[in-house]
């Protein structure tokens, strides 16, 4: 007769998360999601702070850190970082001390990040902070109203944003289930914005990465447009339903991905937006884009694979993770997929490059790079948009020459 195993005690639960986060490819969120309903809510909120801010905590803690680590170490040796366990074992028996420790510091990122920011201060205190609750209203319906219902409040950028910096259960209220929100943050719904009117939300960018500073008006929706736009790297189609929604469902919005499971997630939260001029497309980047769809296209988003430091608080392992910025591969990619999709682009059209990113050689080294390799192109507006209240963005509009 086998001994039933005993089951593991909340620390050892802790052990295992974080050993599993840096030894294989399984999110946190799976991770977190697999753990007994009772303790979910300890680790979804303790393991993503000790991600953001292991030093600030640990100082709160009195845990003690080795001078350079965790930057210092390997993968392998972060996996079994003891001061991690230590600061959770603590934050669990206390979680004010969480709460009195709401900002992060520095030390709080690798010395490679550091070198990038341009005020490592501020934005440390930027990227450290929890993320904010933030959906996407449908233009056709009041977004005060929806907000009365599901207790966010209006974002300062977005026209059509609701936010809230407490986690709240929305997903199952009557108002998702209709279809009147999607969850999407303050930026991405901004560079949808921009991709319709760049020369309008252009205005809203800085030259620097930073909390946007013109909060007095608010902005307007742009006009609806029967336009043909393509989100050429569509991932499960946020930015795809954002466009057709401020399009009114006129015109066409194609969204493209290599990943048939995103697209066929697109085409289901489409029937649930009630998004009819959306049309999901698995695409082979292996192979050219016929010359059929040359100069097709009124806009095109090439919201491109990066670094992702932007959304750093949304997924905290990433500045842990050595080799998750591929800091080589990913600019040749960046501008591979710029002239891709660029001939899609009708004369007068517009192109417009985005990541969630703020390193120099993924954002203006870009830009300048399509601009120096192409004569065809001109720059109507960009810049960044965040980190804030928001996640960080960098977008720039190009404009296709006539002939």
């Amino acid at each position: 007769m086998t001994t039933p195993q005993k089951p593991l005690d909340p620390i050892e639960r802790f052990d295992q998360i974080w050993s599993t986060l840096f030894t294989s490819h399984i999110h946190l969120d799976a991770l977190i999601s697999k753990q007994p309903d009772k303790l979910k809510p300890l680790y979804g909120r303790i393991v993503p702070e000790i991600l953001r801010r292991p030093i600030s905590l640990a100082e709160a803690t009195g845990v003690g850190v080795l001078k350079g680590e965790p930057w210092n170490l390997s993968e392998k040796e972060i996996a079994h970082w003891k001061p991690a366990r230590m600061i959770f074992r603590q934050l669990s028996g206390n979680l004010a001390l969480l709460d009195g420790c709401r900002v992060g510091e520095e030390a709080d990122f690798p010395e490679e990040w550091l070198k990038r920011f341009p005020d490592p201060s501020t934005m440390a205190k930027a990227l450290t902070q929890s993320p904010p609750l933030t959906v996407r209203v449908v233009r056709s319906v009041d977004r005060r109203h929806v907000g009365e219902k599901i207790h966010l409040h209006p974002t300062k950028f977005s026209p059509v944003g609701l936010s809230s910096p407490d986690f709240l259960r929305i997903l199952n209220t009557e108002e998702h289930r209709n279809g009147l929100f999607e969850i999407q943050d303050e930026g991405s719904q901004v560079m949808a914005l921009f991709t319709l009117s760049p020369e309008s939300f252009g205005e809203y960018l800085s030259e620097m990465p930073s909390a946007p500073s013109k909060r007095e008006l608010p902005l307007e929706l742009p006009p609806p447009r029967a336009e043909v736009v393509i989100d050429a790297c569509a991932g499960a189609g946020g930015k795809s339903l954002a466009l057709s929604d401020f399009m009114e469902g006129k015109g066409r919005v194609y969204a493209y991905d290599i990943h048939a499971g995103k697209i066929a997630s697109l085409k289901k939260r489409a029937r649930r937006a009630n998004a009819r001029n959306i049309q999901g497309v698995v695409v082979d980047e292996s192979q050219p884009i016929s010359e059929k769809f040359h100069a097709s296209a009124d806009r095109v988003l090439v919201d491109a694979p990066c670094s992702g430091w932007g959304v750093v608080r949304r997924s905290p392992d990433i500045k842990w993770k050595k080799d998750s910025s591929d800091p080589q591969r990913l600019p040749e990619l960046q501008i591979s997929l710029l002239h891709r999709h660029a001939p899609l682009i009708k004369e007068g059209g517009v192109l417009v490059y985005g990541v969630c990113t703020f390193r120099k050689e993924e954002t203006v080294d870009i830009v300048d790079r399509f601009l120096k390799e192409t004569s065809s192109f001109e720059r109507i507006a960009g810049g960044y948009f965040g980190p804030g209240p928001m996640d960080g963005f960098f977008m720039t509009a190009f404009r296709k020459k006539g002939s």
